[in-house]
């Protein structure tokens, strides 16, 4: 009985080590590659470059596919209360965002709402309520309402991300 043990023990360490090993260099390579937004509370990806048609340089605005418009959609909160279902401020109002590629980051923002009275003069991410295969873009805007950028100059045109942009084709 005792070699069994003897087998079986550096054995199960062995396949845990390796199931580790392999788990951490699957999330690094997430983390490695690509452009994307994500959630500064948490980590979690927003949306990446796989989910957009198109940036915009002039306008500053990113153009979802469908499968960014439904990972997008998926952040609306709603509210039926009363009978009948209409978009409350919530989902990713107010968050902080970060804007990175691969694992650089290149600036941060919040998430803000067309719907707000309140002010930002920082980078925000204006929702357009539920986007749809008409309505299928996000603004990325300087400010809420938009402002001119002083002193250092706007992080939303970094040359990295306009590279980017380009080599993948994605550059409008």
């Amino acid at each position: 009985m005792r070699k069994i043990y003897l087998f079986v023990l550096p054995f199960a360490c062995s396949v845990i080590t390796l199931i580790v090993a392999n788990s951490t260099s699957l999330s690094a390579q997430t983390l490695t590659s690509g452009f994307g937004i994500y959630l500064v509370e948490n980590g979690e990806l927003v949306l990446s470059d796989s989910d957009f048609v198109g940036f915009y340089r002039k306008t500053q605005e990113i153009k979802l596919n469908e499968t960014g418009i439904k990972k997008w959609n998926s952040y609306v909160a709603y509210d039926s209360s009363r009978g009948y279902k209409h978009r409350v401020l919530g989902g990713l109002f107010k968050k902080q965002f970060v804007v990175k590629i691969g694992s650089e980051e290149i600036y941060r923002g919040h998430f803000w709402s067309w719907a707000s009275s309140r002010s930002n003069d920082g980078i925000v991410i204006l929702d357009v309520f539920p986007l749809n295969s008409r309505f299928d873009r996000l603004k990325i805007r300087f400010g809420y309402p938009e402002s001119i950028p002083s002193g250092l100059g706007d992080p939303r045109e970094d040359t990295k991300i306009i590279d980017y942009f380009s080599k993948k084709g994605l550059l409008r």
